[in-house]
């Protein structure tokens, strides 16, 4: 009860509008792999706050309920998708979203990249990219907006549009399109023929640089709302040939995903996002040949994390 009251009161979750909440709450009471991925978040929230002094336990206690909640919930879902249909379609799609989240409130953990894990196994990434079946068939019925859980609210954003445009930085707002464009040489030249990898990668790339041109090509930062959608609809779209390589390590795969780390660390302010940029930009310079850490460079000091700098530290989390 008190993940739950949590999960439903926190500002973290959607602000003192909680329609969104709601929603997702009324899914969970009929469908308990709903309701256990939102207890999850929650805990997994409660662990990684340094300020939370719960008298529901320690931060460790809190991070093993939660893990327990998370592990259940995927078995079910894996157990209802075969039996997909118009019923349960809204709560596999809610839960879809909610087990990539899930592996992404946990934190930043040892050997995880996001894409890719040291020990060959694919990263959490491909939680979320082995269910957009189940979101392409589902998205049109589902009546809950999941995005608002890390939205502001209403009013929030009224008082955001009164105010004058938020300028960029300098050093993400210039030279990011000639990086780019040594990332694209770079790419023609190891895939210098016209087969699958090449345009695989050619398409990757473009859609990588358009989204560079929204999120950063303006004078002004977009509003959060419009960041999501731009930022994960880059992955969504990331061809298998492309995540296969990416887990595999290969370094072309890696400097491209290097780039991305730069948009999504536009999302840090998100408590689930917190701390991955920089650490799977660690990850990717350390699995990287000293040829292709040049490539990379760029990325790293757009995130703050010099070259020569001392590994990351984890995200403190159980």
């Amino acid at each position: 009860m008190a993940l739950f009251h949590h999960f439903i009161t926190s500002k973290d979750f959607g602000g003192s509008h909680n329609h969104m909440q709601t929603q997702l709450s009324q899914l969970g009471f009929t469908f308990h792999y709903v309701l256990r991925l939102l207890l999850a978040f929650s805990g997994f929230h409660l662990a990684r706050d340094p300020a939370n002094q719960s008298f529901l336990g320690s931060r460790t206690d809190l991070y093993a309920v939660a893990e327990r909640h998370y592990e259940t919930a995927v078995r079910e879902v894996a157990a209802a998708i075969p039996q997909l249909d118009t019923a349960n379609s809204p709560a596999l799609y809610a839960s879809s979203i909610f087990i990539f989240l899930c592996s992404l409130a946990k934190g930043p953990q040892q050997g995880e990249y996001l894409a890719y894990r040291d020990d060959g196994s694919p990263g959490c990434l491909s939680l979320f990219m082995g269910l957009r079946s189940v979101l392409e068939i589902c998205r049109a019925t589902l009546p809950v907006d999941l995005l608002s859980i890390h939205a502001a609210d209403p009013e929030d954003l009224t008082s955001q549009a009164e105010e004058p445009p938020v300028h960029r930085e300098e050093p993400v707002s210039q030279g990011y399109r000639d990086h780019l464009g040594q990332v694209r040489h770079l790419v023609s030249a190891t895939f210098p023929d016209s087969g699958v990898r090449s345009t695989d990668y050619s398409q990757v790339l473009d859609r990588l640089c358009h989204c560079y041109e929204v999120v950063f090509g303006g004078t002004s930062q977009l509003p959060e709302s419009q960041l999501w959608p731009q930022i994960f609809g880059w992955l969504y779209t990331l061809p298998d040939l492309f995540l296969a390589d990416a887990q595999q390590r290969r370094p072309v795969a890696l400097v491209v995903f290097a780039f991305f780390t730069v948009l999504l660390k536009r999302l840090d302010p998100a408590w689930f996002i917190r701390g991955w940029p920089d650490h799977i930009m660690n990850g990717i310079f350390g699995s990287l040949d000293e040829y292709h850490q040049g490539y990379v460079q760029w990325p790293m000091q757009q995130i703050g994390r010099p070259s020569d700098s001392l590994p990351l530290s984890r995200i403190d989390v159980p």
